[in-house]
């Protein structure tokens, strides 16, 4: 092919405009069309002939009535509405500065970022500096000789914000693949028992501060089960976070039974419990129990994302609870799980 003509007289330029796939046009320095590409032409339902000599203003008001074409001798864009494109315009000029003839082309506009993938990218880019000051933490932790139990308790405390804002980016940069149906799940076979050991592992820093350690239960005919296991541990640990925010005193029990082709995990507290009301909204995203946002920091979509992972790997999440006896969250999978319809996922917006 030859290469791009620089100017509209080009010899070259009938020879290009035959052989150039984009949408691509050629105006005099009165803005009239004097040759085009047929992929420009096809924009206007039209041969390449049909619109020479045109205007480039009776062209633009074919497809964005509104649009005001610049004046001057500088390069301009505007986006065509309704169009998904974006018209440009590069003024062609002589040796001595004259103008003699714009080239314009059209193409795809450069969308602005949608709510969801505006909150991915932030919470991913902010998730990269976190995760490395929680491992850092950990290094310490273990390297350093014991110095004093002022200063472990400060790097204990260090650790523990560190990794609960590592979860709460997690829950929003899950909310927003969520958002864009980003999320798949991906089966392998699952041991209960690590994955249990695992869940408890990531909300350790959490969970250490508790009076009483959690009781797990495993049922011994549990066998491995297929399952997505970074999505289930991911809705564990949600619901152990929960538990060690809402319910820091106490028994704390998680079980794991086989109920039939049923897979159960039920997390036990006996925190303050829900009220009915509270039951029925609490996997609302944003939603927060009454007085629990002054006492614990936390973005209100935990729950609302395990209960969509839950639904999308074919299984439920619901709680059951006696106000002011506790509650128990109950996450029910099936041992061999089958595709299911992806579910809605949970709007970003609260409301």
């Amino acid at each position: 092919m030859p290469t791009s003509p620089t100017g509209y007289e080009s010899a070259d330029l009938t020879l290009w405009l035959a052989a150039e796939p984009g949408a691509v046009a050629f105006f005099d320095a009165d803005s009239c069309l004097t040759a085009c590409s047929a992929g420009y032409a096809a924009h206007w339902s039209a041969q390449p002939a049909d619109l020479r000599g045109l205007a480039r203003t009776a062209l633009l008001a074919q497809v964005a009535p509104a649009a005001a074409c610049p004046t001057d001798d500088h390069p301009w864009h505007l986006d065509l509405p309704g169009t998904g494109l974006r018209y440009h315009a590069q003024p062609l000029h002589t040796p001595d500065g004259a103008l003699r003839g714009w080239r314009d082309g059209l193409e795809p506009a450069a969308l602005p970022l949608g709510e969801a993938e505006q909150l991915a990218f932030i919470s991913h880019e902010l998730r990269n500096p976190l995760t490395a000051m929680v491992g850092h933490c950990e290094a310490l932790r273990a390297s350093l000789p014991p110095l004093g139990p002022e200063i472990d308790e400060q790097l204990a405390t260090i650790g523990r914000n560190a990794a609960y804002l590592l979860q709460m980016l997690s829950n929003l940069l899950n909310t927003a693949r969520l958002q864009a149906g980003a999320l798949q799940p991906t089966y392998n076979w699952i041991d209960p028992s690590s994955l249990l050991a695992d869940a408890l592992a990531t909300v350790e820093p959490q969970l250490s501060a508790r009076a009483l350690p959690p009781v797990v239960t495993i049922d011994p005919d549990l066998p491995d089960f297929r399952g997505d296991a970074v999505h289930i541990r991911q809705i564990l640990v949600n619901l152990l976070s929960n538990a060690a925010k809402y319910a820091p005193d106490g028994p704390l029990e998680l079980c794991a039974t086989l109920e039939g082709s049923i897979v159960r995990f039920a997390l036990t507290d006996h925190g303050p419990g829900l009220t009915t009301e509270q039951q029925a909204l609490v996997f609302q995203p944003f939603y927060r129990v009454a007085g629990s946002a002054a006492r614990t920091p936390s973005t209100g979509l935990g729950l609302a994302i395990s209960r969509w992972l839950a639904e999308m790997l074919g299984g439920s999440l619901n709680v059951e609870s006696q106000y002011g006896l506790g509650a128990s969250f109950i996450l029910e999978l099936p041992l061999l799980p089958t595709p299911v319809s992806r579910p809605s996922a949970p709007p970003l917006a609260a409301g």
